[in-house]
């Protein structure tokens, strides 16, 4: 298929060098020398779901090539010719695309009579008509962020469909897709990253789960720390391959095997404590069993059940204790993100982008609801008030403003960010900071 793909693409700018070529269904490191950009086909209300696009755009914003944002109105999949989402639903994934410097278009097949459907067409022309306006802090945009999390195996294309292959997948999915929505609702500015691309500009790296180090992960870890850059890992992130033991000493542990208890409880320390309740907190899954060497500092105790009860699956619980033990840890691997928005509700997402001379921190406030047994929805866009943000003064700002009628905020300089209060976020708002 890949070599099927480059004779095609070869042939195809031998007639016209500035053909827009993609191909669909391989995987997409493989197109770093076939096509000109990259595609990432999501429809959340047709079996990819919500947690999919945040993953999607983190990832191919860091392979080197424009990304256009494939959403569609069909409520199931492709050819629902009968299904309509909703307005605010499909603009969720528009405005969200364009958060994460993904640029927009709605696909949809035509009837097989041939003609337009109408109202369909009348949807695609109110949201192009509003979000049009917002083309100048559009254009040539790329995501600012301070942290890498690692993905070993990223979309395989047609690569992973033997049984082990689609285990192995699946595996790192589920932990991908974990790191993602705590890092998403804590508003941390992050990109997803394999071997493909550079990690030399990220502050922390974040090993979800089964990260162990081969060579080639090892030197960009080694690398990493010796810039002094900060790691956070979880479950048996950090072991050789075989998973003996952890292979830098930075790590301050023992490998001791599987964990024995299922499901473990934890009690953090006082310094990871707030917000916690005291009392045993459970893991719901097996994890790792390590033992803390000579100067390693232990913030938390693992307090054994009773007896084993099987408890499986950290990314299908979502358990809101562990997600505020991660807020309390943040602080000391990365003291100073990029931005703070403490008043923002858990469903709302805060990113960043830039362009030369300016950032723009988008706002947005949706809440996919569960509908029947598949499908989340979106019926309408959640307005909040009077919303504090604060940026990361990496370089003296000069106005702030709100996209695209450019009605100027108040602001301040202190403790070196830039702050600002957003009057109204009518589900989406570009807050846009001039040097």
């Amino acid at each position: 298929m890949n070599a099927m793909a480059r004779r095609l693409g070869d042939a195809a700018r031998s007639e016209r060098g500035d053909l827009l070529l993609y191909c669909n269904g391989i995987d997409y490191e493989a197109q770093d020398d076939i096509g000109s950009y990259l595609e990432f086909e999501c429809l959340p209300t047709g079996g990819w779901g919500y947690e999919t696009l945040p993953i999607g755009a983190r990832y191919l914003r860091t392979l080197g090539k424009p990304v256009l944002n494939m959403t569609g109105r069909f409520h199931k999949s492709w050819g629902d010719f009968g299904g309509i989402r909703t307005e605010p639903s499909l603009e969720y994934d528009l405005r969200y695309g364009m958060a994460n410097a993904m640029r927009t278009t709605i696909g949809d097949h035509f009837h097989p009579r041939g003609d337009i459907n109408q109202p369909v067409f009348d949807l695609y022309k109110r949201l192009y008509d509003r979000l049009q306006r917002y083309e100048p802090w559009l254009a040539e945009a790329r995501a600012v962020a301070d942290i890498g999390l690692v993905w070993p195996t990223p979309y395989p294309g047609y690569k992973y469909l033997s049984p082990r292959g689609r285990e192995l997948y699946n595996r790192f999915w589920k932990a991908i897709k974990g790191g993602t929505r705590l890092l998403c609702e804590l508003r941390q500015q992050f990109d997803v990253v394999t071997t493909f691309s550079d990690w030399s500009g990220y502050r922390l790296l974040v090993l979800p789960d089964f990260v162990t180090l081969d060579a080639e992960v090892a030197s960009r870890v080694r690398a990493h720390l010796d810039r002094g850059g900060a790691i956070l890992s979880s479950g048996w992130s950090g072991l050789d391959p075989e998973r003996r033991d952890f292979v830098f000493g930075e790590w301050g542990l023992r490998y001791d095997g599987d964990d024995p208890y299922d499901p473990a409880y934890f009690r953090p320390a006082p310094r990871l404590a707030e917000g916690l309740p005291d009392m045993p907190i459970t893991f719901y899954q097996r994890g790792a069993a390590v033992a803390a060497l000579d100067g390693t500092e232990v913030l938390a105790e693992i307090i054994a059940p009773y007896y084993n009860r099987h408890w499986d699956g950290y990314g299908e619980d979502a358990q809101v204790p562990l997600k505020q033990l991660l807020a309390n840890l943040l602080p000391s691997v990365l003291p100073a993100p990029l931005v703070r928005a403490p008043g923002l509700p858990s469903f709302a997402r805060a990113t960043v982008t830039e362009q030369p001379g300016r950032r723009m921190v988008h706002l947005l406030s949706y809440c996919p609801e569960r509908r029947g047994d598949r499908v989340d929805m979106i019926e309408e866009p959640i307005e909040l008030r009077d919303v504090a943000l604060a940026l990361r003064e990496d370089v003296p700002v000069r106005s702030v403003y709100l996209a695209p009628d450019r009605e100027d905020l108040p602001f301040e300089v202190r403790d070196g960010y830039v702050q600002t209060v957003v009057p109204r976020v009518p589900g989406h708002a570009v807050v846009v900071f001039e040097e």
